[in-house]
């Protein structure tokens, strides 16, 4: 961990972690995720395309400013397994029975039609197959290359026009300072994801996103999460998520042995009710004093 990281450390806990730079940053170069989601028109599109294309989803939309763009904001996986998009089906279809769809009626403002969104999507991190998510969670870019990456080029940290505004400041995926720290701490340690840019960074800063989509080189893997990143955090006991390779996987969080998969962590429920009943068919002792 560099001593810079440590100064952007300090930086984070004084001042908090920008959400509204002069450019709303997509997915960027050392990021080892890229962020999407998953709706049901996703997984049926999913079906009928061999190398399908993901959009970037910024993790609170609400904190896009009106300064331009930078970054990426596709992905292609080129020759993409049925086996693997079969499997985000099964765990979109598997996290939908305990976070059920919800529909929200919006007006195109140009057309005036109605149109029925998918108001809750389920968020997903496409990562390499083997980002080792029981050790680093599933909160973190790990981007060693950020200081250099995100604040240089377009003006640098208090330039592109904007006084003090940094050109391309630092966007968690949530707004929790030890996890800022950890990315920082464990940076050098875990690999970017694997993807060829369409176009240096540099070239992607103006006032629209870049569309032409960065491509995997290699199988990539998606973890598939029911519920909002805040969650994650500190997860309770039975907090989910879908791991999909070739197959899925799902995970549970268990606070003794973190995350387990599903039959384990039930087995684990198992054990404590078995224990319990056990308790309550002892005999019980009369109170003191009788």
């Amino acid at each position: 961990m560099r001593a810079g990281h440590y100064a952007g450390a300090f930086f984070f806990l004084f001042f908090g972690a920008s959400t509204a730079s002069a450019t709303n940053p997509g997915f960027l170069p050392g990021d080892c995720c890229f962020l999407t989601n998953l709706t049901q028109e996703k997984v049926k599109d999913l079906q009928n395309s061999n190398s399908p294309t993901f959009s970037y989803k910024v993790p609170d939309p609400l904190s896009m400013a009106f300064c331009g763009y930078s970054g990426y904001w596709r992905l292609e996986i080129p020759d993409m397994p049925q086996a693997q998009r079969a499997a985000l089906k099964a765990a979109y279809e598997s996290a939908r029975e305990f976070q059920p769809r919800e529909l929200t009626e919006l007006k195109d403002s140009e057309t005036g039609r109605l149109e029925v969104i998918e108001s809750n999507p389920l968020r997903v991190l496409v990562v390499n197959r083997d980002f080792d998510f029981k050790r680093y969670g599933v909160l973190g870019k790990y981007n060693e290359a950020w200081p250099k990456e995100s604040l240089a080029g377009a003006g640098g940290f208090f330039g592109g026009g904007s006084g003090s505004t940094p050109a391309r400041s630092y966007v968690p995926i949530v707004q929790n300072a030890e996890i800022v720290i950890q990315e920082w701490y464990h940076g050098s340690e875990v690999a970017p994801l694997a993807v060829e840019l369409p176009a240096p960074l540099e070239a992607t800063v103006g006032g629209k996103p870049v569309l032409q989509p960065a491509k995997a080189k290699k199988p990539l893997r998606f973890i598939v999460l029911p519920e909002r990143f805040e969650s994650y955090v500190k997860p309770e006991d039975g907090t989910s998520l879908y791991v999909v390779d070739d197959d899925v996987v799902e995970y549970r969080y268990h606070p003794g042995d973190r995350w387990l998969k599903a039959a384990d962590w039930e087995k684990k429920q198992d054990g404590v009710e078995e224990h319990l009943r056990a308790v309550d068919a002892q005999p019980k002792s009369p109170p003191s004093g009788w």
